[in-house]
């Protein structure tokens, strides 16, 4: 079967449509690049399909309308050696996507490893099996690691859209590691330039499934990141107003149909406006993220720590049964919050807060009836302790 397939494959048409198919990917890394400026990676990898795609429109053009097999003896180690040079700018650009260092220290790789190619290509430049025996293996091991690096660090749907192109570079290695195979096993014309078909046909498969499958690893990553910054205080990075509105209204909603106990917790902290009129705005939003980190150290998996806004802060959660409980979680928290806090090498941070709380069903049936007798409650607090955050 795999024969048949071969057989039916011309070369040159198999040329025209993957260069075509390159620069159409090409064009599509560049807009994806310019409308994700801030995003490592798509820059590199429209480099990698132009120098791919401009490599073989060059063989192509230059084999059947401008030289012949003349000019092509002296240019083909240039246009052979751009493909893997494409494939190490595609791993480049898989490194810096998914944030892998040492991007100074690899600077150096591409121009060594161009001109290595080069030296190995013009050696090759009569014998296309010793070409392949070259750099099949040279490609064959890039692609894997673009494969191995795309699905490192994922999971979830995340790791499912990364196999789209990584399941693009194995199956391009498969093709190549066959070419390989024929190379060192000693075959030489038709049968070389029938596995050069094979490979080919497996680049214009790789094309766009790669350029499609990055482009839907970018546009997921970008979406990820505006709900992040839809749910979350842009400060503190605990949750905001909003996703603890959804979170609640979920807990109380009609699809539960066993409403657990949860509680809610207000949580003011004292004395933030005399830390901002005495040391400057940048102690007071010093003291609002260590507040914030005490508390995500505090709160469970399952519960959520959300900032109201100025100075308040908000505990949702479903780890209590009973007033006994909750007494505990609010001592736990005070432990947590109420000590000295690294400011600078010579200060530090003494937080003070107040705490008011409510226990669904008994304090309230909704989030409305909760908050007022939450926020009663630690107003009376905070008359009580009259305790503020200072530096010390």
């Amino acid at each position: 079967m795999l024969d048949q397939l071969i057989a039916v494959l011309d070369l040159a048409t198999l040329e025209i449509a993957l260069g075509a198919t390159s620069l159409i990917s090409c064009a599509t890394m560049l807009a994806l690049w310019r409308t994700n400026s801030s995003e490592k990676g798509p820059a590199c990898w429209a480099a990698a399909t132009f120098l791919g795609g401009s490599g073989l429109f060059a063989h192509f053009f230059l084999l059947n309308f401008i030289g012949g097999a003349e000019t092509l003896r002296v240019t083909l180690p240039f246009v052979v050696g751009s493909f893997p040079l494409a494939l190490l700018l595609a791993l480049e650009g898989t490194l810096r996507f998914q944030g892998i260092g040492g991007e100074r220290k690899r600077a150096y790789v591409p121009p060594v490893f161009a001109v290595a190619l080069l030296c190995t290509s013009f050696l090759g430049a009569e014998n296309a099996s010793a070409r392949y025996m070259i750099n099949d293996p040279i490609m064959i091991l890039i692609l894997l690691l673009i494969a191995f690096f795309l699905l490192k660090r994922t999971e979830g749907l995340e790791r499912g859209i990364h196999a789209i192109p990584s399941f693009c570079c194995i199956l391009l290695a498969a093709t190549l590691g066959y070419r390989c195979f024929f190379a060192f096993s000693g075959a030489t014309g038709s049968e070389i330039h029938s596995s050069s078909r094979l490979v080919y046909f497996a680049f214009l498969l790789w094309a766009p499934g790669w350029t499609c499958g990055l482009c839907m690893a970018v546009m997921f990553r970008a979406r990820r990141f505006i709900l992040k910054i839809a749910d979350h205080d842009s400060l503190t990075g605990l949750a905001n107003r909003r996703k603890f509105d959804r979170t609640a209204d979920l807990l109380l909603g009609r699809k539960n149909s066993i409403r657990k106990k949860f509680a809610l917790l207000l949580i003011d902290l004292n004395g933030l406006k005399q830390l901002n009129d005495l040391h400057g705005h940048a102690t007071g939003d010093r003291a609002l993220v260590l507040m914030s980190r005490a508390l995500e150290h505090t709160v469970g998996p399952d519960d959520i720590a959300a900032r109201f806004g100025g100075d308040e802060f908000v505990v949702l959660t479903r780890e209590v049964k009973d007033r006994d409980d909750l007494e505990r979680l609010e001592q736990t928290i005070r432990d947590s919050v109420e000590r000295e806090h690294d400011l600078d090498e010579k200060r530090k941070l003494l937080l003070r807060m107040s705490i008011g709380s409510a226990l669904f069903p008994e304090d309230g049936r909704n989030t409305g009836e909760l908050l007022y007798i939450a926020d009663q409650r630690m107003y009376l607090e905070k008359q009580t302790r009259r305790s503020l955050s200072k530096v010390v």
